[in-house]
């Protein structure tokens, strides 16, 4: 019983790290509006996730990751369309995912 209380702990440790890191880089990005330099940090919890739950644990933090990468995307050309700057944008993209 005294172990399994310990995995429990264990577990949940690791999936508040998870969560947090999420939470970071979503606010990275959400404070410097520079989708394209930093949209590779999402890889961090899906590296914790493999590490700690295995199989199941990275493919549900990498469709998490997924789902953030196209919301940021898409609120990116949303805000860019409404400003103007759509060229900008693709510009950035491109040479943001080169790099």
């Amino acid at each position: 019983m005294k172990e399994r209380v310990k995995r429990t702990k264990i577990q949940l440790k690791y999936l508040i790290l998870v969560c947090a890191s999420f939470a970071f880089v979503s606010l990275l990005i959400y404070n410097t509006h520079k989708f394209e330099f930093y949209w590779y940090l999402y890889s961090i919890p899906v590296f914790i996730a493999a590490f700690t739950y295995n199989m199941p644990g990275a493919l549900v933090a990498g469709l998490t990751s997924i789902f953030f990468i196209i919301w940021w995307m898409y609120e990116g050309i949303l805000y860019r369309m409404l400003t103007g700057d759509i060229q900008g944008h693709i510009y950035e993209t491109t040479i943001g995912s080169s790099m």
